[in-house]
């Protein structure tokens, strides 16, 4: 009878138990790199911490002559070893201080996301591991670089990111014959290291350790950028429309794999303004040079005018109004009532008290709205005077329901 086996990374059967909110230990201070280029030995280290193996990594013996218990390096290189992603020159050396070349790094890659019998069905070393890196998304946005060309950082962080949520190889075997399934009834739902030994946290390896930007901020007693751009998605009671969305259109330091780029998407894209009243403005956020910087913490006055984009006041901002100077986010903010009374410091990161507040405070906040077949165009805070009517994001976006900010999620009430 037919067996059907589904065979995973060996990495998502040996799920660690330490606690996620920390960062990589960085206390290998012994290895040396040259600024822009990876040694072999610190890619090593680097496979293995994306493969959350770290707990098996304590220095021993290996079976390569130049890599004894004492070097740094000894407990990564013996856990791929064992896990056969690093096999030697042949000649029992690792060469662990040498820097690593691009289809080396690739190889690594492949072997540690189960991809090894593909790349052997595709003509094995070289070839092979590029056909199936090219299959599995690893080199997207590489760009053109030569099989043999040093490992530079830049290309790392890159690659190792995609790998994070790239793929983990599924075949089945039925006897001797060997199946790779992708996209089919029998194939398993996505199955990455993010789903599996990262349970889906979101985390970004920043070229040379994993970082977990949510418990950085929590320590620092802030959010992120990221998790702002969440927050105001979820204020316009648009959450729904983050399903499915894997990328951005913002900017170029989102890795397509961050569970919040769906958010950032949404909130780039989305009316900065009422729809129903014809509105053309896009963008409730917005980055700095084509960088958003997600993971950064959040600073009071980004939190303030990420709100006040929602709510639709760019355009008092970024028209002037009878040659005047444009009023700031800020000044906009005390004057609808977003931060009256509040006392707080601008360039510190917002509080978890401050946000809670002003988020709260932001459901109730007139919208700005922009009338059409007007010339000039004109646009109007909804504070229901001079005929006007209320509407805030309460009434337009959550129809009134009993909603509020719990500091994390909007929450609705029963009545």
């Amino acid at each position: 009878m037919k067996k059907f086996i589904t065979l995973l990374l060996i990495a998502t059967l040996l799920i660690p138990s330490f606690a996620l909110a920390q960062t990589v230990e960085t206390n290998e201070t012994e290895y040396a790199s040259k600024p822009d280029t990876i040694t072999r030995a610190e890619f090593a280290r680097i496979i293995v911490h994306m493969t959350r193996t770290a707990e098996s990594a304590e220095p021993q013996a290996t079976a390569f002559t130049d890599v004894p218990t004492e070097h740094w390096a000894s407990g990564y290189v013996a856990a791929l070893e064992r896990a056969e992603i690093v096999r030697g020159d042949g000649y029992g050396y690792f060469r662990p201080d040498d820097t690593i070349t691009f289809v080396e790094s690739v190889v690594m890659l492949m072997r540690a996301l189960n991809y090894q019998r593909m790349a052997n069905a595709q003509g094995g070393f070289p070839i092979g591991y590029m056909i199936a890196a090219v299959s599995a998304g690893i080199t997207a946005d590489v760009g053109a670089v030569g099989m043999d060309s040093l490992l530079t950082r830049n290309i790392a962080w890159r690659m190792v990111n995609n790998a994070l949520d790239a793929r983990i190889a599924p075949y089945v075997a039925w006897g001797e014959t060997i199946e790779y399934r992708f996209g089919d009834p029998w194939t398993p739902p996505h199955v990455s290291l993010l789903t599996t030994v990262w349970r889906g946290y979101d985390i970004y390896f920043d070229g040379e350790n994993f970082i977990f930007p949510r418990a950085i901020a929590e320590a620092a007693g802030t959010i992120t950028r990221a998790e702002m751009a969440r927050i105001v998605v979820y204020l316009r009671n648009m959450g729904d429309r983050a399903a499915g969305i894997s990328s951005t259109t913002l900017s170029t330091d989102i890795p397509h794999r961050l569970r919040a780029a769906r958010y950032i998407n949404v909130a780039t894209l989305m009316h900065s303004v009422m729809p129903a009243h014809g509105i053309t403005h896009y963008g409730v956020i917005s980055g700095d040079y084509g960088r958003f910087r997600p993971n950064d913490l959040l600073l009071i006055e980004d939190a303030i005018t990420m709100l006040m984009q929602t709510l639709g006041y760019s355009p008092m901002v970024r028209d002037a109004i009878d040659g005047e100077t444009p009023l700031s986010y800020l000044d906009i903010a005390e004057l609808v009532g977003l931060t009256e009374g509040l006392e707080f410091n601008v360039d510190e990161y917002v509080t978890p008290e401050l946000l809670y507040e002003l988020v709260n405070r932001a459901l109730d906040i007139p919208l700005m709205a922009r009338w059409t077949g007007l010339r000039p165009v004109e646009y109007i805070i909804m504070d229901g005077t001079d005929g006007n009517e209320l509407m805030t994001a309460r009434t337009e976006f959550w129809h009134n329901a009993s909603v509020y900010f719990d500091g994390e999620n909007f929450v609705q009430q029963e009545l």
